[in-house]
């Protein structure tokens, strides 16, 4: 969509706007990444012949060092999925594990942006191009890591660093297969939230869970588009930049995708995300163990439970389909 047939779009109502935007956005999963699309068409329309660049970074997670390691103030993307896992209060997701999770650490960017930044300066005063240069900055590309190993890593840091505000002991059965995913959603999040809202209702308090799940999903659902697909990137603008930089530059503003530690990363990845986004401070630690301890145990016994339950049933098919057939 061109920058005067958006200026258009914005005289509309909002009432026939919301009606209309799934058709304006076409091939774009949502208007976040429709309205990027948007300014890029602005500054390549007019920004020509000026010392301005594209800054292209993937999926954007919380800090890698500066100016604390794990720090974010973002509850979408993959930090929003680690939350609801690290609460129990996601139990299924419609994701390929195999797939490429392409994202980059916000200060590693924000090093990147200062750098292309001069980079593209430096070389419009020597060159005098009206090329708009476009950095992709991407893990992808000398760092890669699937989905699986990304929460492979985070469980591995993160499972003894349990926040005072789970719901429940993590569990989380991922699968590729949309329908499974639908019978799974039905038997992991919706009955359970109906039988809590019904006890609700039977003891005169406010029934929240249904709705709540209802967020949960609807959140979950816009992860979908980047859990089920992935997509390949080249980044030679990137390492020509970082090529470009002297010894004492690359201290100060690194951003090296290919030096950097998936699993060091994932070190405070949670915990970054228990102080910023959930606001459970590490002084709770103690007793957010002891309450993971008992939620286990009551995981494990519900487990059993219905263990004992499905056995019981199976037994009283097959009981029943014997003296069908045998009198």
């Amino acid at each position: 969509m061109s920058v005067e047939a958006l200026e258009a779009v914005a005289a509309i109502d909002e009432g026939l706007l919301e009606d209309i935007t799934p058709k304006l956005l076409g091939k774009y999963p949502n208007t976040y990444c429709f309205t990027k699309a948007v300014a890029e068409e602005a500054v390549r329309k007019f920004g020509e012949g000026m010392p301005i660049c594209i800054v292209r970074p993937s999926i954007v997670v919380s800090t890698y060092e500066e100016p604390v390691r794990g720090w974010t103030d973002s509850m979408y993307g993959p930090a929003g999925l680690m939350i609801g896992i690290g609460t129990g209060v996601l139990r299924t997701m419609y994701i390929d594990l195999e797939k490429q999770a392409d994202m980059v650490p916000v200060d590693l960017v924000v090093n990147a942006v200062l750098a292309a930044t001069w980079h593209t300066a430096k070389r419009f005063r020597e060159n005098q191009t009206s090329d708009i240069p476009i950095y992709n900055f991407v893990s992808g590309a000398q760092n890669p890591q699937t989905w699986g190993s990304f929460m492979d890593l985070n469980q591995k840091h993160g499972i003894d660093k349990p926040t005072t505000k789970a719901v429940w002991y993590y569990g989380l059965t991922p699968t590729s297969s949309y329908g499974l995913f639908l019978v799974l959603n039905l038997f992991l999040h919706y009955l359970p939230a109906c039988a809590v809202d019904a006890f609700c209702a039977l003891t005169g308090r406010k029934r929240v869970m249904l709705q709540f799940y209802n967020k949960v999903i609807h959140l979950a659902k816009i992860l979908f588009y980047f859990t089920m697909q992935e997509w390949r990137f080249t980044d030679h603008g990137v390492r020509a930049m970082w090529g470009a930089l002297d010894a004492d530059d690359r201290v100060v503003f690194p951003f090296n995708i290919a030096e950097m530690s998936w699993d060091y990363h994932a070190e405070t990845f949670l915990v970054g995300l228990r102080v910023y986004l959930v606001k459970d401070d590490l002084s709770t630690l103690p007793e957010a163990r002891k309450k993971w301890t008992r939620l286990y145990y009551l995981h494990q016994s519900v487990k059993l439970v219905t263990l004992g339950l499905l056995l019981n049933l199976a037994y009283i098919i097959l009981r029943c389909l014997v003296r069908t057939v045998f009198g």
